[in-house]
């Protein structure tokens, strides 16, 4: 009921508390919510050095991208055949 009440005011007083927060949010992402996992976003939800020390650690531990499912991190360079 109380829905009913708020109507479509509800949403517009959302949307203005959206806007007077993000003033104080940085834009990024997280890879829990992150919908599809081989878009690229995946290292948008990192930062670069981040990215970078996630992707030396796959061209370690992984080259040959076996474990490439779920959020992705590609190795830097394609494995030797």
């Amino acid at each position: 009921m109380l829905i009913r009440r708020i109507g479509f005011r509800g949403g517009v007083r959302t949307r203005a508390t959206h806007a007077a927060l993000s003033t104080y949010t940085e834009d990024v992402s997280f890879p829990n919510f992150i919908a599809d996992a081989n878009s690229g976003k995946v290292a948008d939800a990192y930062s670069p050095e981040t990215w970078a020390r996630l992707v030396a650690l796959k061209d370690r531990y992984d080259p040959g991208n076996v474990l490439r499912h779920n959020h992705n991190i590609p190795p830097s360079k394609a494995p030797a055949v």
